[in-house]
């Protein structure tokens, strides 16, 4: 139980800071994703977006959501990532719709 408590306290931490390293030249530009969750993600989930893209996702943990859950997400975009996979990560601000499989 305490270890699962760190765990989303250390989450909650990490997301704060990766938004406060979000690129400030200009304002946060805020976008909704909509995707499924695949299997995978060494550090963060990964959501496959409709157009394929693979996206690692801070501010939910691995095992939040099972895989193959369509989730619509509410993020930005930020530039420092502790998640190692992908071209960009997400940083997720509000789940706003979820379908699990």
């Amino acid at each position: 139980m305490k270890r699962k408590l760190f765990r989303k306290f250390l989450l909650l931490c990490m997301g704060n800071a990766l938004t406060a390293m979000a690129d400030t030249s200009a304002p946060a530009k805020y976008v909704q994703v909509e995707g499924q969750l695949v299997e995978g993600g060494i550090v963060c989930p990964l959501l496959r977006t409709r157009d394929g893209e693979v996206l690692p996702l801070t501010g939910i943990g691995r095992s939040d959501y099972p895989p193959s859950t369509r989730l619509t997400l509410n993020g930005v975009f930020v530039r420092v990532s502790p998640c190692m996979q992908g071209k960009r990560t997400l940083q997720v601000e509000q789940v706003l719709k979820v379908e699990e499989p």
